[in-house]
Parts: C-alpha cells; structure tokens; sequence
C-alpha cells in the first residue's frame, strides 16, 4: 500500500465502488482501500487541523512556520560562524563580488530617469493628456453645481461635495461632541491666547518689579506720581537719585562729577549733613565747580571759581545757628557783593537793609532807583584813596552832585576830618535841634 492524496482516494472509491448490483464490492478492494486511507492520513504533509492536538512522541518536520510565540522549552542556539541575521551585519563595502548595476538611491540613477515626483516639473512635461483633472478649481459646471451656469451641464448628483462652502455645518447629522472651533466655545476660565488677558487683573501683579533692584533700559514715562522711600545715608555715603554723564562745559571745563543726591559728610556744622544736593563739579576732588544744598540747619549755594579755589570762592547761605536757636541769619560773602545791579544797570525796585545795626566790610555796591537803611550804620573799611575813608556820593540828573565823606585824604594824614558838598548844605531844620561843631579844645 502506499499513501495517496485526496484525489487520488477519490479517484479509487469511486473506480473501487461504484455500486453493488454486480458484487464488484468484494472483501479485497475494501481492505486495500482503508489501508490507502490509513496511510495516506498518516503520511499526507498537508493535513490540516481544528482545534487542538496532543502528540506523545516527537513530531519531526523539514520546515516549521509560523512566529513560534507560543513554544516553550526551545533549546539556545547560536547562529553559526558566517550566518547573517540583520543587516547591521554587514559592511556592504566589505562584501565581495557585488554584482554591478545595483542602485541604493535616486542620486545612482542615469539622468533621465525619475525616482520621485519632486524631480518633475509639470509645466515642463511633454505631451500631457488633455483633461488630467488635479483639483476641483479645473472642474466645470458638469461636475460642480458652483460652476453652474443658465443651461449649462448637469451639476453633481446630489450629496455630492467638492468642496467645504457647500457644507452648511449645523444641517450636519451625528456631529461628535467636544469639537472646538473657535475660542468663543472654550469652557469658562480656559484661555487660547494673549488677547484674552488683562495684566492688571491677573494675581500677585503688585509683586512685578517691586522688589529687589530693577534695571530699565530705555526711555520710562510715567503718567503720575513716583514716590520714593529710602533711609537717610549713613556716614561718609551718598545715595545718588540720577547722575549726569561727563560733560564739557561752555567754558571749556570738564565736569564728571554731576548729578541730585542725598549726602551725608562731615558733622553737625557741616553744609552737607543729611543734605539734599545739586551739584556740577570737577570731580570728587572738589577743585572747582557749584551746588545748592539744603538740610534742617542750611540752604545755600556755593561757587569755586576754576584756577583760584576756595580763597575766590562765592557763597549764599541761610542759617541757624542752632535747631533751638529760635534765630536765623543771612550770609553772604565773596569777592565782589552786588545787591541790585542788573548787569551794569541800576534796578527799578528799591533795596532795603533793615536791622537794629548794618555792618558792611570791605567794598559794597547797592544799586537801584533807591537805597533804603533802616538801623544804625557801620560802615568799615571801605576804600577812598586807598585810606579807609567813608564816602557817600550823589549825582543829581538835573544838576550837580553832592559828596559826604568822613576819613583822612590820605594815609600819611593823622588826622581825620568830616567834608560835605554840595549847592546846598542845612543842619538842623527840625525845631529844637542841637547843633554842635569842633571839640573842648579848638573849633574851626
């Protein structure tokens, strides 16, 4: 007997058996045909199976396929010396006897011949086919109803689209829920974009550039009122609100020490003690230059000419002379002390020294329409011939002048005298006026 396939079993039962009206069917052909069915099933290589098969023994096959996933117990097994299992094996310049004409990439190809579709330019391609359609913008009103003129084609069946504008999104049938189209759907507090946010009504915006140091660049404009807190500097420091950058002035001199600032340097009667101060200088040195400077005991300004230091130096100033004093002064004090004169030019309002006492040292020039002193004179030092002599002097617009002067002619001269001139000279025009002249021993 031998093993046969399904045709062949076929075949014989059906030339074996064909009926049993003669008694073809005989003991013989049944026992052959069931010992080629028995072999056959045995042997036949492409059996197939439903369900499950338990096989005690060992099955042996030329060939297994499948991912053997679900085998266990597999022995390990190298794959042998010269065996390939990935390309990462392989170093194709290694490999020998490579056959020519092999191409790895579109670069390798012969020119003409097209890998992609990047290499075309289909303006630039021959014999193109009339009526290629590549969008819906080249279709006419046979295929598109947009395109639908008065007795032109038939337009697209219906439920036909071409394109969105013939969707109207609410007649839409089985729309899934949670579809954003815009900002305006999103739910209550979610924000899609800056426009959306206004920077004075977010949280903890008092915190910004409140805290810390802060540098700004540029031009800042503020709209209002800036308030600054700071402590008074401690000793022998400054706190500098802005600075000014050197400079060059109209006189030619540098200035590098410029700016307002609060300073605090020297002691109790120092004019810059917890002081308020504008100032042009040199430099730190303090050679030349002027600021005005203000604490609870003085304001005042303060002027080093360049090239004479402080022996020139100018200065105004109001003073107490101490926080309980309960009194003030005016100083002033320079070389040349000018009380109304504009430039050369008498002033038209009056000027008044009012006091129990005027002092006056040295040269004083008052200058105006007119001269007022109330309180007693002292008048010390002033210069007429070089001799210290007191000078009063009058020139009369209309007329002559009238001098009155007190002091010797000249430094040599012992002796000191009392001169008036003028057109008219009178004494004692008050009734009851005592008027004496000379001394016990001699009158002239």
């Amino acid at each position: 007997m031998s093993d046969k396939t399904k045709a062949q079993l076929t075949g014989e039962n059906q030339s074996s058996f064909p009926n049993n009206n003669a008694g073809a069917i005989t003991a013989e052909a049944l026992r052959n045909f069931n010992q080629d069915i028995i072999d056959s099933v045995a042997l036949d290589v492409s059996a197939s199976f439903t369900g499950g098969i338990t096989v005690e023994g060992n099955v042996t096959a030329s060939a297994f396929v499948g991912d053997g996933s679900g085998l266990t117990n597999l022995p390990t097994q190298t794959v042998p010396s010269g065996v390939v299992s990935g390309s990462s094996q392989i170093d194709y310049p290694l490999i020998s006897n490579i056959p020519s004409g092999i191409v790895s990439s579109s670069e390798q190809l012969p020119s003409g011949l097209v890998s992609g579709s990047s290499q075309i330019d289909y303006p630039q391609i021959s014999n193109i086919p009339s009526d290629i359609v590549s969008g819906s913008s080249q279709l006419t009103a046979s295929y598109d109803d947009r395109y639908q003129l008065s007795g032109s084609d038939t337009p697209l069946p219906s439920g036909v689209v071409s394109g969105s504008s013939q969707i109207d999104y609410p007649l839409i049938s089985n729309i899934p829920s949670g579809i954003v189209s815009s900002s305006e759907q999103l739910p209550s507090g979610l924000v899609s974009g800056s426009s959306q946010i206004d920077v004075l009504q977010t949280t903890n915006i008092a915190q910004i550039a409140t805290t810390g140091s802060n540098t700004f660049n540029g031009n800042q404009i503020v709209n209002g009122v800036v308030t600054q807190n700071f402590d008074a500097p401690t000793s022998n420091n400054q706190y500098n609100f802005f600075n000014i950058e050197d400079m060059t002035f109209d006189n030619g001199l540098d200035y590098t020490n410029s700016g307002f600032n609060m300073q605090h340097y020297g002691g109790d009667t120092s004019n810059y003690k917890k002081a308020l101060v504008w100032e042009f200088w040199d430099s730190f040195g303090y050679n030349y230059g002027a600021d005005i400077s203000a604490n609870p005991k003085r304001v005042g300004m303060t002027m080093v000419p360049s090239g004479s230091g402080y022996t020139q130096q100018s200065y105004v100033e109001v003073i107490q002379p101490s926080l309980t004093s309960g009194t003030s002064e005016l100083k002033m004090a320079g070389p040349t002390i000018n009380i109304g004169d504009n430039n050369g030019f008498p002033t038209t309002s009056n000027i008044q020294l009012v006091g129990t006492q005027v002092d006056v040292y040295g040269n004083i020039n008052l200058v105006g329409t007119q001269v007022d002193v109330y309180g007693n004179i002292n008048l010390v030092s002033t210069e007429v011939n070089k001799t210290g002599a007191v000078q009063f002097s009058y020139n009369n617009p209309s007329g002559s002048s009238t001098t009155f002067r007190m002091g010797a002619d000249d430094l040599n001269n012992a002796q000191s005298k009392f001169e008036a001139q003028g057109d008219f000279i009178q004494f004692g025009t008050i009734i009851g006026t005592n008027i004496g002249f000379g001394n016990d021993t001699e009158t002239e």
